[in-house]
């Protein structure tokens, strides 16, 4: 079984996401009854007749715990930034993100200069796979990118870093 708990704490510094990655990965249903929202009109058990993948609860997490930035690939600097404005980990370090704001070249430019702010914080930009065109990336210390890519190759999944 992969380390989800592991990866997690790697991915984002919030304490409930390991567990609920775990819960998804061990008792599908128990997690399924825990994303019931009344309020929303989601009720426990919703998509039981579709398995519970683990991965996606991660991502899902991941949006939870303000640790991951979703982005459209005709996105631009702005709205990158705004996006990267929202995660923890960036919000702490202090960086400065209005350099990338003003990149209207496309993601892929605004995405390269994000990393060079970032470096300065030892932090770095990795992309999850997802079977959707969008673009989820989320924000981790630089000296754990070799071991992220290896966690989640170890669950059949891909991140890589951007740069």
């Amino acid at each position: 079984m992969p380390d989800w708990t592991r990866l997690c704490t790697l991915l984002a510094d919030d304490p409930e996401l390991p567990g609920s990655v775990h819960l998804a990965a061990t008792d599908p249903q128990a997690y399924l009854a825990t994303q019931a929202d009344p309020l929303l009109g989601v009720e426990a058990g919703a998509g039981a007749a579709e398995p519970v993948d683990p991965w996606n609860a991660l991502i899902d997490g991941l949006d939870v715990a303000d640790a991951l930035a979703y982005l459209d690939p005709e996105d631009i600097g702005a709205e990158l930034a705004m996006a990267l404005g929202e995660v923890a980990r960036v919000c702490r370090s202090g960086a400065d993100l209005e350099p990338v704001a003003d990149i209207t070249a496309g993601l892929e430019p605004a995405i390269r200069r994000a990393e060079e702010i970032l470096a300065a914080f030892d932090l770095c930009l990795l992309q999850l796979e997802e079977d959707t065109d969008a673009c989820p990336l989320v924000v981790a210390d630089i000296g754990h990118v070799e071991e992220i890519v290896a966690l989640a190759a170890g669950a059949g999944r891909e991140v890589r870093p951007v740069a």
